[in-house]
């Protein structure tokens, strides 16, 4: 259904009033706005604006009231159908449907009574000669000389009056007025009424069924702009100006309110404050990592002499374990207080500033059992694992587990089994006075390339001193000695080849680990200071959400100042 041109002023004014309340109301005003509420009702009560419908009988003026409705409110037909004064209440103004001044004495006079009571007249003429009488000039001369706004509206009922007949009844009728009116001594009567066509029934149509074309040909649109026009003319419509200007004068002081709470340093503290956090972080996390590295680089060769020995290696897994344990626990325990009193000391200072919207929120929200669970979530959220089991996870997936040290002592035992059964073997072991040569092969090599060499050159010297020296037995002498020193080469080859294989898994097993711990201690780290990262972000958020609603409201009230500005235009 289209609008009507006809504004409500009264209520565009209500409805700043309403809109303004939610505004005084987040900045704990509720008191300011009642007392602005109670002073703006009372103007607004004051300003109740009619239009009155006059005119001759079946001349339209329940035709015109549906139209600007655009509702059938009033009953119509050919027949005159009102004989009572009827009130509508429509878009903030009372509409007066009143009977024909050219019927029943008793109609004339009911109608008649009315004129005093309202703001503008409508006197209803139609395309029938009925206008043309001295009765109808008389009534427009009365309502001229009581000082009211008129208007009249020729409706063109039977769409059959072309641009020459309405010009010639425009004439008629004025020359009519004007004869009456200098018998009344009423001079400038052109400026005193203003004169306008209508197709009232086009109009109601062309509104109820939202076709423009057919509404802006009627000219109903253009009688509601020149009704609004003689309103302001009013002394009743320029009753609203007080209602302006109370509103135009209140609305900069709660834009001070408003300016002076909006936190624009606060929002660019916190981002500090977040930025400084993660620093912190990045900074702990790197200086974990070199300890952590050297930790395990100082853990090798204690681990490899072991392993080398044939001895178990749990112990000292263990102690590794721990030592990392301790480590990270006291590091991280250290940067935690460090966190916290950086939070404690923000949150100190923010005390001092008013109206700030995160006051007594406490630090150690951010760091909840940091003495004991430097790791461990809290609320609802997934727990996260304590540091011990951080650590623990992380070795346990890469130590040297005892199913790994026995494949790698079953190694070592197979490559030494010849070796140990060998008469240089044995002759190596008991000059070097040894058990066992796992310990000491890689160190000593060169030594058992000469101890075998002599051991050789012994028994032949031997064998030439018992047996003699003829040529078989040379031979055979020779032969012992090659595959002797053949056998020797191949188990120190094998025994080099087990300790390089220790040596390896060892340092590969030791790498994974170092990473794995170090990859959990980043993920775990991370977890810890997003979740404080968290709750400074949430003050952030309502710190950005109290700007943004500054921000609306700010941008609201000036609008507010604007549209005031160019109501008190409209209406002056």
């Amino acid at each position: 259904m289209m609008e009507s041109k006809i504004r409500d002023y009264k209520n565009e004014l209500q409805q700043y009033l309403l809109e303004l309340k939610p505004i005084y109301e987040r900045q704990q005003l509720q008191e300011r706005y009642a007392e602005l509420e109670k002073e703006i009702t009372a103007q607004l009560e004051k300003y109740q604006p009619s239009l009155m419908f006059y005119g001759i009988y079946n001349a339209g003026k329940s035709s015109l009231l549906n139209a600007i409705f655009a509702e059938a409110i009033a009953p119509v037909g050919d027949i005159p159908t009102t004989s009572e004064i009827t009130a509508y209440k429509w878009n903030g103004y009372d509409l007066i449907d009143t009977p024909g001044i050219n019927g029943p004495e008793r109609d004339y006079k009911l109608s008649k009574s009315e004129l005093v009571k309202h703001d503008v007249i409508l006197f209803v003429i139609d395309d029938s000669d009925s206008f043309d009488n001295k009765l109808v000039a008389e009534e427009i001369t009365q309502i001229m000389l009581a000082g009211k706004p008129l208007i009249v509206v020729l409706n063109n009922k039977q769409a059959s009056l072309d641009s020459e007949r309405i010009q010639q009844v425009r004439s008629k009728l004025y020359a009519n007025i004007q004869s009456v009116a200098t018998e009344q001594q009423l001079d400038e009567v052109d400026k005193r009424y203003s004169f306008i066509t209508v197709n009232a029934l086009s109009g109601y149509n062309g509104k109820a069924n939202e076709k423009a074309l057919l509404v802006e040909r009627s000219h109903v649109q253009d009688l509601e702009r020149l009704i609004l026009q003689k309103l302001k003319e009013q002394a009743g419509a320029r009753l609203l100006l007080p209602t302006v200007d109370i509103l135009i004068q209140r609305i900069p002081s709660l834009q001070r309110s408003l300016q002076q709470q909006f936190s624009s340093e606060e929002e660019k503290k916190l981002l500090e404050l977040i930025q400084d956090i993660y620093e912190k972080k990045n900074t702990f996390v790197q200086t974990l990592q070199l300890q952590i590295k050297q930790e395990f680089q100082q853990a090798f060769q204690p681990l490899y002499q072991l392993a080398s020995n044939g001895q178990e290696i749990d112990s000292a897994v263990k102690q590794l374990h721990q030592r990392i344990n301790d480590k990270v626990n006291q590091e991280l325990e250290a940067v935690l207080s460090d966190v916290t009193g950086d939070l404690e000391r923000f949150y100190e200072k923010l005390t001092v500033a008013e109206g700030s919207i995160i006051l007594n929120r406490p630090a150690d929200r951010f760091i909840s059992a940091q003495q004991t669970n430097a790791l461990e979530g809290a609320g609802d959220k997934q727990p996260q694992p304590t540091v011990d089991k951080i650590i623990t996870t992380a070795i346990e997936k890469t130590v040297v587990t005892s199913l790994a040290k026995e494949t790698l002592l079953k190694t070592v035992e197979t490559g030494t089994k010849g070796l140990i059964k060998t008469t240089v073997g044995k002759t190596v072991m008991k000059q070097l006075g040894l058990k066992s040569l796992v310990p000491v092969i890689a160190p000593v090599l060169p030594v058992i390339e000469v101890i075998v060499l002599f051991s050789v050159l012994k028994d032949i010297v031997s064998l030439f001193q018992n047996q003699g020296s003829n040529d078989e037995q040379k031979r055979e002498m020779e032969y012992r000695a090659q595959e002797a020193n053949r056998q020797q080469q191949e188990a120190l080859a094998s025994r080099i080849n087990a300790m390089q294989e220790i040596r390896m898994q060892l340092q590969i097993q030791l790498q994974k680990m170092e990473e794995n711990v170090l990859t959990t201690i980043q993920q775990g780290t991370q977890t810890i200071f997003d979740n404080i990262v968290a709750e400074v972000k949430a003050d952030l958020q309502l710190v950005e959400q109290k700007n943004a609603e500054l921000e609306h409201s700010l941008n609201q009230l000036q609008q507010f100042l604007s549209n005031l500005a160019l109501l008190k235009g409209q209406l002056a």
